[in-house]
């Protein structure tokens, strides 16, 4: 356990990862003022008598940070609470805190939906996993497109259209990163102005309105 300095985790001015953890989410619940304070202090949800009184008995309970995690409570609704405090044994407060990492924390948001598809049941960020699409474009797909859940999920990526310009091959954004033109003015030039490909990614770009025709 890191040397006790003042409240117990602090050496040389900094305080370790579990304290602050156990700090903040102090904060959370108890200051009205905290800029999370709808999603903790608003709803009710509070730190047992246990641990709000003694960070050692919070760290006796959960140990060091590791890293990339976070404090989380095992159940969304439930509170930051030991378990065996009394407080928790008169309201029959189980163990509730867990470390977690950002991905398990999303997945347990209490405004995640839940959606059932092809017998496969689960929140988004899972059933984009089993199905194997990026998240962005689910989310793209159901409010830019307006697709329903299960054809989001599902419909297959297409790969990007492959163009060959002065012997260099790729999509429409590569071409005009490797020539240096914008991806807009070459889709402009490709698909209003009608100029070939060779033409949309290798004529220099001049200042002038391009819904007119000039160059």
């Amino acid at each position: 356990m890191p040397k006790q300095i003042s409240h117990g985790h602090t050496s040389n001015g900094k305080t370790t990862p579990a304290y602050s953890s156990w700090k903040h989410a102090k904060q959370r619940c108890f200051n009205p003022n905290h800029e999370s304070a709808s999603n903790y202090h608003d709803r009710g949800i509070t730190m047992c008598q246990g641990f709000r009184e003694s960070f050692l008995k919070f760290y006796e309970k959960m140990g060091d940070c590791p890293n990339g995690k976070t404090l989380d409570r095992i159940e969304n609704n439930g509170n930051y609470s030991c378990g065996d405090c009394q407080q928790c044994k008169e309201k029959e407060w189980p163990f509730n805190c867990k470390w977690s990492t950002k991905k398990e924390q999303d997945r347990n948001r209490r405004t995640n939906k839940i959606y059932t598809v092809q017998g496969v049941t689960g929140c988004v960020v899972e059933l984009c996993e089993h199905f194997k699409i990026d998240v962005r474009l689910f989310c793209n797909r159901l409010k830019q497109d307006r697709w329903p859940v299960e054809k989001a999920l599902t419909e297959p990526v297409h790969e990007p259209e492959k163009i060959t310009v002065a012997g260099v091959t790729g999509s429409l954004r590569e071409l005009a990163i490797h020539f240096g033109i914008s991806e807009n003015r070459a889709f402009l030039r490709i698909h209003q102005l009608g100029w070939s490909y060779d033409e949309a990614f290798l004529t220099p770009v001049r200042q002038g309105n391009y819904r007119t025709g000039l160059k």
